[in-house]
């Protein structure tokens, strides 16, 4: 089988359309981690041998995230005679078909097994067991040797397994046949059982009769247990109900008060707004305004008086004093000057003076007066153009008005403060529709009050009496609730005492037939003892056949390619038969050499060879594609280039895809690459 292209659509991490072309021989498929190279390969396997009208949710769940409708691969490829098939399978749809050499085939077997017939695989787990090489298989460090690994080739997939799965049912037979680990060991169990069975016969009847007391008694109290249940059940409703009333009650009166208080604030908004009305009719004034009024009182009351007797007359007199003064000084002082300044004209300086200075004393007090009566002037025409500006024809008026208003404002002050404390806080407005809900609050509440008061206690007897009959009911419904508790608690430990016991009355009949299925399956295991002895004879028989079986064609395989391997060094190769251990012809001394004495490279490209010759045995000479995935990334230098000497030989015969992340193999032959 030869792959020419892949098509992938909603599969994976390839949401879209996708499609990979493949050529004879060596393909490269290489890219970075997470770059789809694994999604291919399950791709290539889901499209060979999963069938297309499968529900398995693990298969459904491969299509890419959020896409609808399942997923579609198709796969075109030739047979070994070059004929064209080409594969389409719809998951989801559950569509899937298979035309090529003149036929089409739709259903789930037809097409099962033509894909078998055309790559020689039966399944799956075949083909990854067998056409499949993983990175681990050719490392460094593998310690299995080859002959052990062409053994495990399939290992845990019986469809596929050489060696390993003969040798496991071969060994199985064996441990199960003479190491008591299968019917031997189910023989032993059955006696065992055997004899349990008669010593449980003996015990029963004791433990039965112990059961039926237990549940007799179960009976009885679980029916006084009913009774208790159902008065309780009535004594709390009733509690409940007396309980319930009582909240409605207390609700109701809290409900009327709280309605007294929206009609308080009603009549508080009225008086507020009549307040308020009170203070529109008032002139207006504001602050600075009225700030300003009682500054210019202010500086009017305490500007100076005009002194009593200061008038014109006053005013010629004090200037005619001056003159006189200064007159009397001056003729003093001449006076002085010419008399010698005696007493008289001293005395006459003196007066003069004084009556100067008493005169100009007289003058300045005048100016002085003069000027402060202008200045009151003056204050008392602004005051006036204050009160006309806010609409005041004089300053007593503006008083009157001032405090009347501040008396009104403390009266608002506190109508409002009133307010809030009756609404809590709130408008007037939004209380109405707090209290228009509490009305109907109320007209609830009086509805649940007329549906409960006929299953309460009678209410025409006072309040002391009330609450002494409910005490009364309290503890009643509490002793009831203790009595129930304890007989739920001995109920209890009744069950837990039918619990314990492993007995039935029916037991002993279903003793004795466990008796006589114990003896049937000691018949079969003594049987199937005698089955098995003889099957591990037949398998040992069997797993020698199918190794030498494969010798051939194994050995053809290794002298096709055994100089490519060695480099010419060897020509000559011997297979064992039972145990697949490969030996060459040393050229040095003509003996057969163990090649697990060669170096490791040697060894893994005899273990390639090999396992495709094995390969080629169990496909019956059918070629599958042949799948490597990285498996020289832990090679040195050398032993990749020997790698890719052996593998250019191989794909000269078989489509190799060898997928891998490094750029080691890029000249090896078709290059695809993938992007992260």
């Amino acid at each position: 089988m030869r792959l020419q292209h892949l098509i992938m659509e909603g599969f994976g991490r390839f949401s879209g359309k996708r499609r990979l072309n493949f050529e004879p021989g060596l393909n490269i498929i290489k890219g970075p981690n997470e770059s789809g190279k694994s999604t291919i390969l399950q791709a290539l396997v889901t499209t060979l041998f999963t069938p297309h009208n499968t529900k398995a949710k693990e298969v459904l769940s491969l299509a890419s995230w959020g896409r609808e409708g399942g997923f579609r691969l198709e796969l075109s490829f030739e047979d070994d005679d070059g004929k064209p098939y080409q594969l389409v399978k719809e998951f989801g749809r559950g569509l899937g078909e298979l035309s090529g050499d003149g036929k089409r085939l739709t259903s789930t077997e037809a097409i099962n097994k033509h894909i078998t017939e055309l790559c020689g695989c039966p399944n799956r787990e075949f083909f990854l067991a067998t056409a499949c090489v993983r990175q681990g298989e050719l490392a460094i460090e593998q310690e299995a040797g080859v002959a052990e690994r062409l053994q495990g080739i399939g290992s845990g997939s019986p469809a596929g397994d050489v060696g390993g799965v003969l040798t496991e049912i071969h060994t199985d037979a064996t441990s199960r046949a003479q190491n008591a680990d299968g019917p031997a060991k189910h023989l032993v169990e059955t006696d065992a059982q055997l004899a349990g069975v008669e010593k449980a016969i003996s015990e029963l009847t004791g433990k039965v009769r112990r059961l039926l007391e237990l549940r007799a008694k179960h009976v009885e109290l679980a029916e006084k247990q009913d009774n208790l249940a159902e008065k309780y059940k009535h004594k709390k409703e009733l509690l409940e109900n007396n309980q319930t009333l009582q909240k409605t009650e207390a609700e109701l009166i809290e409900l009327a008060g709280r309605s007294a208080q929206l009609d308080k604030a009603r009549i508080c908004q009225k008086e507020l707004e009549e307040l308020n009305e009170e203070l529109d009719s008032i002139p207006n004034c504001n602050q600075e305004d009225a700030e300003y009024i009682l500054s210019l009182q202010g500086a009017l009351l305490h500007s100076t008086e005009k002194p009593p007797g200061l008038s014109k007359k006053t005013k010629r007199i004090s200037m005619l004093l001056s003159v006189i003064g200064a007159i009397g000084f001056l003729g003093g002082a001449i006076w002085g000057a010419v008399s010698g300044f005696s007493t008289l004209p001293i005395v006459v300086i003196n007066i003069g003076a004084l009556t100067t200075l008493l005169g100009l004393f007289w003058v300045l007090l005048s100016r002085r007066m003069a000027s402060t009566l202008g200045e009151k002037r003056s204050l008392l025409d602004e005051l006036g153009k204050a009160l006309q500006k806010v609409g005041y024809r004089n300053y007593d008026d503006f008083d009157k008005d001032r405090h009347l208003r501040n008396s009104i404002e403390e009266k608002i002050s506190g109508k409002r403060n009133l307010l809030s404390g009756l609404t809590g806080g709130k408008e007037l407005g939004e209380f109405e529709k707090i209290m228009h809900t509490d009305q109907l609050r109320l007209d609830y509440l009086y509805k649940q009050k007329e549906k409960l008061l006929p299953y309460a206690l009678k209410r025409d007897i006072n309040s002391a009496e009330f609450a002494e009959a409910l005490l009364h009911l309290e503890k009643e419904v509490s002793q009831l609730e203790v009595g129930s508790t304890g007989l739920k608690e001995e109920l209890l430990t009744i069950e837990g005492s039918l619990a314990s016991i492993d007995a039935d009355p029916e037991q002993l009949t279903g003793l004795e037939e466990e008796k006589e299925r114990l003896l049937e399956w000691k018949e079969f295991y003594v049987h199937r003892i005698e089955v098995l002895l003889k099957a591990k004879e037949l398998l040992g028989i069997a797993y020698q056949q199918t190794l030498a079986n494969a010798v051939p064609t194994i050995k053809k395989e290794l002298e096709t390619y055994i100089s490519t391997i060695t480099g010419g060094r060897y020509s000559e190769v011997e297979l064992d038969a039972s145990s697949l251990t490969i030996s060459a012809k040393a050229p040095e001394t003509g003996e057969m050499v163990n090649i697990e004495k060669l170096s490791t490279a040697t060894q893994d490209q005899f273990y390639l060879v090999a396992r495709l010759g094995l390969v080629r045995h169990l496909t019956g000479g059918v070629r599958p594609p042949l799948i490597l995935d990285d498996i020289t990334v832990n090679f040195d230098d050398q032993r990749r280039e020997a790698t890719k000497k052996i593998l250019t030989e191989l794909s000269k015969d078989y489509q190799i895809l060898l997928f891998t992340c490094h750029d080691f193999h890029d000249d090896w032959g078709r290059l695809i690459e993938l992007e992260a």
